[in-house]
């Protein structure tokens, strides 16, 4: 997630963040600090049972009263790089980033 983000110039996002929310720690997947943006990754195979999504929703409205802004990529949008492009459009979008960066060519180490 972090190259996909690098590659789309979605930079300075803090992986695995606490936040404080009334006294009690809630962790983002990935947290932009200072514009209170988050990115939560959710695949089905550890987020799909109901005890999960209950966990989850809670979470969301907590932060969200906290006035943080989260971004959920399910399976479909972690499935390849392509995919993901529409919630990282809807992450840029929270950022004030108005364009992201295209698509580069990962070339591996020689």
């Amino acid at each position: 997630m972090q190259v996909w983000l690098r590659r789309l110039g979605l930079v300075g996002a803090v992986p695995n963040l606490l936040v404080d929310v009334g006294g009690q720690a809630e962790e983002i997947d990935f947290g932009w600090v200072a514009p209170r943006v988050g990115l939560e990754v959710s695949p089905f195979f550890t987020h799909g049972s109901a005890a999960q999504q209950a966990a989850d929703a809670r979470k969301r409205r907590r932060l969200g009263l906290a006035d943080w802004r989260i971004v959920e990529a399910t399976d479909a949008d972690l499935s390849d790089f392509e995919a993901f492009l529409p919630t990282a459009r809807v992450i840029a979008t929270h950022l004030g980033v108005h364009e992201i960066g295209q698509p580069t060519t990962l070339r591996r180490a020689q």
